[in-house]
């Protein structure tokens, strides 16, 4: 009897156990379900808050999300737009807010998502008020966005944007003068190789133009002609870059040597066409000097870069002129039996007859279909002949034409 009362109440007293326990553990676990939920919709609307309060430019709303969530981080971007606080200030041109968030101490080289500074965010929106205060507070004045562009490469490129009205260019031409003032890393290059003063060419600009130029020219010496001889003849892609992101008017100044002649010269076409479409951009007059013994032109025939030929013809190279012994561009052509260099040339009106007097002396006459059909006679193998009847194709020689 005594044993059985003794089970019946062990029972239930783990029955009470039990229930008590269950009671604790739903207590004690409401919270954890609720207030995480809670406390990530307060963050959510707390943040709302504070992108309203930028936007409207309204401090002391800004202030009052701060007072009641000092956790936020200032320096976070949004999850919506990318962007920081800072950035978002300046962008809406809300100066209070922004001139506060200097004064908390914020990161001022903070990028957003796509790598824009505040500075840089400053210059694409034309808020030449945040440029210059930014300035003040000793900002990173070369740090690079997504598209390889710094403050000043951005300001210099709005220069030539038609979308924009006279008065905003004006206003990015003030920033970039301002930057440029400020210590701007004039020689820093974009993803094309061009530093500010070859964009400052791209973007017409008188004032920045002679302003980077002056900076430049300040403590630096030019290389000798025999040191840019050499990187142009042996290739050096890599330190043509770094001498004319310091000298960009170097091509023109040593036009004398026939810059895009001697980087023809060098044996790997592929380096040879990288200089040459670097040089070229640089203005290199294509033709080169007027009483060099070849051109770049005839030259890119002579050694069959027909990538190079074609560059040179987009860039206007002059398909009348002649080397010093009076023979053109599609002289050559057809006397090296290259039906492809002919048909290009043909394309940009290369003079298919001519009588000169050549700088050796002789008097050279020129007939295109009499130079191909004595080309004719000479060739014994199938494929010469087939390529000497592409030329007379293309140059719609009749079987009439005299020898």
């Amino acid at each position: 009897m005594k044993l059985c009362l003794l089970k019946h109440a062990t029972l239930a007293m783990l029955l009470v156990a039990a229930g008590c326990g269950k009671k604790a553990g739903e207590a004690g676990s409401t919270p954890q379900t609720e207030i995480a939920p809670m406390a990530a919709e307060v963050d959510f609307k707390a943040k709302k808050e504070l992108q309203r309060a930028i936007k409207e430019n309204d401090l002391r709303g800004l202030k009052a999300v701060l007072l009641y969530h000092p956790e936020i981080d200032l320096n976070a971007e949004f999850v919506d737009d990318g962007n920081t606080p800072l950035i978002s200030a300046i962008k809406n041109d809300s100066l209070s807010i922004r001139d506060y968030l200097i004064d908390k101490k914020v990161n001022l080289n903070k990028p957003n998502f796509i790598k824009e500074t505040p500075l840089i965010a400053a210059v694409s929106s034309l808020r030449i008020n945040s440029v210059r205060t930014l300035i003040e507070n000793r900002v990173d004045l070369n740090k690079k966005d997504d598209s390889g562009d710094t403050a000043l490469h951005k300001s210099i490129r709005m220069q030539g944007d038609d979308k924009l009205s006279k008065s905003q260019r004006k206003n990015a031409e003030e920033m970039a003068i301002a930057l440029i003032k400020a210590g701007a890393n004039v020689e820093i290059t974009d993803q094309e190789n061009k530093n500010a003063f070859r964009l400052s060419q791209d973007y017409p600009n008188e004032r920045i133009m002679e302003l980077i130029h002056s900076i430049m020219n300040v403590e630096l010496g030019t290389p000798d002609i025999a040191t840019f001889r050499s990187v142009l003849m042996n290739g050096d892609i890599k330190s043509l870059n770094l001498i004319l992101a310091r000298f960009p008017r170097l091509p023109v100044n040593y036009e004398a040597i026939n810059p895009l002649a001697l980087a023809l010269e060098n044996t790997d076409q592929s380096s040879s066409l990288k200089m040459v479409q670097i040089l070229l951009g640089y203005h290199v007059h294509v033709d080169g000097p007027t009483d060099a013994d070849t051109t770049p032109l005839i030259q890119s025939v002579v050694k069959s870069s027909f990538n190079l030929t074609m560059i040179l013809l987009q860039s206007k190279a002059n398909t009348i002129l002649m080397d010093r012994n009076g023979k053109s561009a599609l002289y050559h052509a057809i006397e090296g039996n290259k039906p492809e260099a002919v048909q290009y040339l043909l394309n940009y009106s290369a003079p298919t007859s001519y009588t000169v007097k050549s700088r050796n002396g002789n008097t050279v006459s020129f007939s295109a279909c009499s130079l191909a059909k004595s080309q004719e006679k000479s060739m014994s193998l199938a494929e010469d002949k087939a390529n000497v009847a592409k030329i007379k194709k293309s140059l719609s020689c009749s079987t009439w034409w005299p020898f």
